[in-house]
């Protein structure tokens, strides 16, 4: 009996050392294994990431872009409300309504002061120019009215000529 539980204690003994050398190398595998589909996994996202940003600085640029065509066009139409603004002031000054031919040429200038001319995308010295002649403009009570009119209408054109410009 004795010889029995010598052998079975040897049979253990040799079981226990093959699971000794089984369970280190199994967990050395595994965590190998594991490094491996981490390092992996990471690189995707690296890769990811990178495709990403790409992108979100391509949409930026192109927003960009848009914001400021949105704020050339919203320039543009000041300056068409401006042009129309003065041209109810020439109809005005035809009816001999001074004081509201007064009033449209303010309305144009406020239209103008609003309008950046870089928005725009029009030559700043002209836009100056322009802008200063109408707010300097005063509509006079008199007799003939065909000078003012002809300043007036020629202010128009001058914004007229601008926008056609910078939408080229």
């Amino acid at each position: 009996m004795v010889e029995r539980v010598g052998l079975a204690l040897a049979a253990w003994r040799t079981r226990l050392r093959r699971r000794s050398v089984l369970v280190p190398l199994g967990l050395t595998v595994l965590l190998a294994v594991y490094l491996v589909g981490w390092l992996q996994g990471r690189s995707a996202v690296a890769v990811l990431r990178t495709e990403h940003v790409r992108e979100i600085a391509v949409q930026q640029q192109e927003m960009e872009g848009l914001q400021a065509d949105v704020r050339a066009q919203k320039a543009r139409r000041l300056i068409r409300d401006a042009q129309v603004a003065l041209y109810q002031a020439a109809f005005e000054l035809e009816r001999r309504n001074f004081g509201s031919a007064q009033d449209q040429v303010r309305k144009a200038s406020d239209f103008l002061q609003s309008v950046r001319a870089g928005d725009a995308k029009i030559s700043t010295v002209e836009f100056d120019r322009a802008r200063n002649a109408v707010m300097d403009l005063n509509v006079l009570v008199a007799e003939d009215v065909s000078s003012q009119r002809t300043q007036l209408l020629g202010l128009a054109r001058a914004l007229d000529l601008m926008i056609q410009s910078s939408a080229g």
